[in-house]
């Protein structure tokens, strides 16, 4: 949904991610970088590696610190402070992000209470990054409803970030959700590549992380990049070499990209036996991820139900 309203202009001396400005900040005249990081917050984080002294003791009832009463400066609605960028370094370097999560307080008031800074120590190949940038990528899948546009915005404008320190240091996953990101537009125009490299096309971008990815052992980037194709054998086979067979999510889609190859190459009566049992086989492994409370599943499992119930009626009526 697009706004009559224009940003604030950045001051003058703004820089680095200062200018960069989030579709909430559009809607409400700020950014998550125009207010610093509460004093408390930053000293539990250098004491105590928490920026809420509450967790950093073990959650002990006390006033978190939430990002809408920091300081004086005016605040968003608290429940789309989702993270606050600083330290951006040298020109093009990855800034410090601070994380907020859903916290309700005493009174009954929602708000958000700082979660987790980043970087904040070693981080060998990136799982921690990994971790921040799932779970904000998860919260934004979860904020559905129209009313949580901005909120969802922000959630994977965090999540790019993450996977972005993730990816940096050597992470497959990270990868492949930068990808997702950005094929899917899932920050709508306003994701920190477009903002710092406007000159690269995230799509082009999503395609080389995906190649990245699969050159180094990744059967989802396989998959997904079977999907930009529309149709690609190759890229489906890749998959399902890669695919490792204790992961029934991970058979399934592989064996729904071969299905979908199959089937649309199929030139005479063994090229539609070949896709039938291409679709049986992603039927059975997504249908067990279903069973066991995967519900993005579902979608896939249903296409390929519907397709191995399309391969029958032609094997019968030939």
């Amino acid at each position: 949904m697009t706004s009559c309203l224009k940003p604030r202009t950045a001051p003058k001396h703004a820089k680095g991610p200062q200018r960069w400005r989030t579709k909430s900040a559009i809607l409400s005249g700020q950014g998550p970088t125009d207010a610093p990081i509460p004093l408390p917050v930053r000293v539990s984080a250098g004491l105590l590696g928490h920026p809420s002294f509450r967790r950093a003791f073990g959650g002990f009832k006390g006033t978190p610190v939430t990002a809408s009463n920091a300081g004086a400066a005016p605040a968003l609605p608290s429940r789309d402070f989702v993270f606050r960028l600083d330290r951006p370094g040298k020109p093009g370097a990855l800034p410090r992000i601070w994380l907020t999560e859903p916290s309700s307080a005493s009174n009954g008031a929602h708000g958000r209470e700082y979660s987790a800074v980043y970087p904040s120590g070693p981080d060998a190949n990136g799982v921690r990054a990994e971790e921040l940038g799932e779970r904000c990528f998860a919260e934004g899948l979860s904020s559905a409803a129209v009313a949580d546009g901005a909120l969802r915005i922000q959630c994977f404008q965090a999540a790019e970030i993450c996977f972005l320190h993730a990816a940096a240091r050597g992470s497959l996953q990270a990868k492949v959700r930068l990808a997702v990101i950005y094929r899917e537009d899932l920050c709508a125009g306003t994701s920190w590549l477009e903002a710092h490299e406007p000159r690269r096309s995230p799509n082009a971008r999503a395609v080389s992380l995906l190649k990245e990815a699969a050159a180094a052992g990744s059967a989802e980037a396989c998959w997904l990049l079977a999907d930009g194709e529309e149709v690609s054998r190759y890229w489906a086979m890749r998959a399902l070499k890669l695919a490792s067979p204790e992961s029934a999510w991970q058979q399934g889609n592989a064996w729904l990209r071969f299905a979908r190859a199959a089937e649309a190459q199929a030139a005479d009566l063994s090229g539609i036996a070949v896709a039938h049992e291409a679709y049986s086989c992603a039927l059975q492994a997504l249908s067990t991820c279903e069973n066991e409370g995967d519900w993005h599943a579902k979608r896939y499992r249903m296409e390929a139900q519907r397709g191995a119930a399309r391969m029958h009626q032609e094997l019968f009526w030939a």
